[in-house]
């Protein structure tokens, strides 16, 4: 697959929160504002990106010289815990006025399936190491996107009158649905033949 391809089908066509539904939970806090929500989609396009490469380093020359590929869930996720602290120590060392913008959402994406869930796709799809850092930063920059969208789409509902059982999480999750929705009507296969 191209690399803009690759940017699609990982920005928009398989967006991680919206179509394989992974790292759900911080979203819907981080939703309620903008600089939140950008401030977290800006952590994940960092650490999915870099997670991606050191796990494709990991799985290509241990696991997979060793034969130890049921290892490879742990070692992603441990990629990922350490990628989270390094980039939180090095921005708190860099700049403060970063570390107090981005640095509360380092915490929660330690784990986060999301970016374990992106590292993990990249590894068993076979991407080298360049299209798994693309990869890993447009799924990153794809949650940007969907957060931003949640964002503004709550907003607007704070405006419109919602019946009481649908306020706060149900509405929301009924809108992130017509947006995976409207994603989804996009085909893999139709963006793979047009993109390459």
């Amino acid at each position: 697959m191209s690399y803009v391809g690759i940017i699609v089908s990982f920005a928009l066509v398989n967006n991680v929160l919206l179509t394989e539904l992974l790292g759900l939970s911080p979203v819907f806090g981080a939703t309620r504002r903008l600089d939140a929500s950008v401030a977290l989609g800006v952590s994940i396009t960092l650490v999915s990106g870099i997670t991606a490469l050191i796990a494709w380093v990991i799985d290509a020359f241990v696991l997979t010289r060793l034969q130890m590929g049921f290892l490879r869930i742990i070692v992603v996720v441990l990629a990922a815990a350490g990628t989270t602290a390094l980039l939180e120590l090095l921005l708190s060392r860099v700049s403060r006025v970063l570390y107090r913008r981005y640095g509360a959402f380092f915490p929660l994406l330690t784990a986060n399936s999301a970016v374990v869930g992106v590292a993990l796709i990249i590894v068993r799809e076979g991407y080298g190491p360049l299209q798994g850092i693309i990869a890993g930063a447009s799924a990153g920059a794809g949650a940007l996107l969907a957060m931003v969208l949640l964002f503004t789409l709550r907003e607007r509902l704070e405006l419109e009158w919602v019946p009481r059982a649908f306020r706060g999480v149900p509405i929301t999750l009924i809108t992130s649905a017509l947006m995976a929705m409207a994603i989804l009507a996009s085909d893999k296969s139709f963006l793979v033949k047009l993109l390459g």
